[in-house]
């Protein structure tokens, strides 16, 4: 009995280095790949051609290992699956898509006078970017594709383009500017929005006020100062307090800073921003602590 339970676990030993070994051999290939398409995107004669056979062929290697669910977890489908089987439960999502997209865009609408129309329009581009973008990080994550990854990258950036042609193709090159600038500033007008929902019925918001703050966090934004979007994880807060003096009422900027900014179970606020941005540094600084050390220990 203790020969074959000694067989069976030598067995199983052997299957599991086999295993660690395939592995191993998939992420070898898969680093190899990603090498040759940091070497081509680097170079000045690379084609797109090129780019997307790579892509292609980490797409093919063997995706990581799925762990098996417990028998007793039910195997429910997902709410797409589920959805797609009932007309009623998509007219619903529908809905509840465009309810989201009036939150977030309706004082682009506003502002800029867009007709229904053009809202629709709007919508149906929109939803079909958010699908595909959802789409290329399942299968990144899928084929343990990170964050930053020279393929994800590129696939990512083919979709902003292709979005912002058929916000161009649907909607003319005005309307496409004016999406364009309304989303560089979306993370700053989130925290816009909740100072305005926290004050709205004790000393509310002007629209002017409103659009004016939003852009005073953006300002405050290396990435937006540099052309891109404002990231709200990265903010002088001390120029935004300096310059939300200036703009809002005492009563206004005490809610401001007392943390009343929070859009509730929506957005985070400013104090867990600014955390973030604490810890993120932390963590930076760590690496480049450890590289140090590491480079000392080598000599």
């Amino acid at each position: 009995m203790l020969a074959l339970c000694a067989a069976s676990g030598m067995r199983m030993r052997q299957h599991q280095r086999a295993d660690d070994a395939h592995l191993l051999t998939v992420e070898r290939e898969q680093t190899r790949l990603r090498e040759e398409i940091r070497r081509a995107t680097e170079s000045a004669e690379t084609s797109e051609r090129l780019v997307a056979e790579l892509a292609a062929k980490i797409a093919k290697l063997p995706a990581k290992p799925v762990v098996a669910p417990m028998a007793s977890r039910s195997q429910s489908p997902t709410l797409v699956e589920f959805m797609e089987k009932s007309p009623e439960l998509t007219r619903l999502w529908r809905q509840r898509t465009r309810a989201g997209e009036r939150l977030t865009y309706g004082a682009m609408f506003v502002t800029h006078g867009f007709s229904s129309e053009e809202i629709e329009r709007f919508g149906d581009i929109l939803n079909e970017h958010n699908l595909r973008s959802e789409d290329i990080w399942r299968a990144a994550a899928a084929h343990n594709v990170t964050h930053g990854d020279p393929v994800l990258e590129t696939l990512r950036k083919e979709e902003d383009a292709r979005y912002r042609e058929s916000l161009t193709a649907a909607l003319g090159a005005v309307r496409a500017q004016e999406i364009r600038e309304y989303d560089r500033k979306i993370r700053p007008r989130q925290l816009t929005d909740g100072l305005a929902a926290s004050v709205a019925f004790t000393a509310p918001l002007t629209r002017e006020q409103a659009d004016r703050f939003t852009q005073i966090i953006a300002e405050a934004t290396p990435s937006y100062v540099e052309g891109g979007d404002a990231d709200s994880r990265k903010v002088d807060w001390a120029q935004v307090d300096a310059k939300a003096r200036m703009i809002l009422t005492p009563a206004q900027f005490t809610a401001w800073k007392n943390e009343d900014s929070r859009y509730p179970n929506r957005f985070p606020g400013r104090s867990e921003l600014m955390l973030v941005d604490i810890y993120e540094r932390a963590v930076e600084a760590q690496k480049k602590e450890l590289a140090i050390m590491g480079k000392s220990s080598a000599k």
